[in-house]
């Protein structure tokens, strides 16, 4: 169950482009250009956001759900990642930290955020913000 929603969300951007996929925070131009858009949607009740890092395969070991590759560039909340709670935190979210969005993992079981997606089909980066 728990995969599986993540993947949902994954499957679900597909929906918007055949090439879509959870975004991958793959650097730090990427991260400013999310957390720039984060803070609007933050004035709206939107608090945090899956992205497409996971280590549900390999504990400790990040990867991107789009591509399999590992996350070479992290933006880690101080004490993230941990284990906090029942279940393992085995995806990524992004979530403002006093001003500053950064990265906290998650039991992907959780569907009550939002997520972004991307599509390598415009020149500027397109993501998608959507709520299960």
């Amino acid at each position: 169950m728990k995969i599986m929603l993540f993947v949902f969300f994954k499957t679900d951007c597909k929906k918007y482009d055949s090439h879509g996929s959870l975004a991958s925070i793959d650097s730090a131009a990427k991260m400013t250009f999310v957390s720039d858009i984060l803070k609007v949607l933050n004035y709206l009740g939107h608090s945090k956001h899956w992205i497409g890092a996971n280590d549900y395969a390999i504990e400790g070991q990040w990867r991107w759900i789009k591509t399999g590759q590992a996350v070479q560039y992290f933006k880690w909340a101080v004490d993230e990642p941990n284990v906090v709670g029942d279940g393992p935190e085995d995806c990524a979210t992004i979530q403002n930290y006093n001003g500053t969005y950064l990265w906290n993992d998650e039991d992907c079981s959780k569907h009550r955020y939002y997520y972004i997606c991307e599509t390598p089909y415009v020149h500027v980066l397109t993501i998608l913000f959507h709520q299960l």
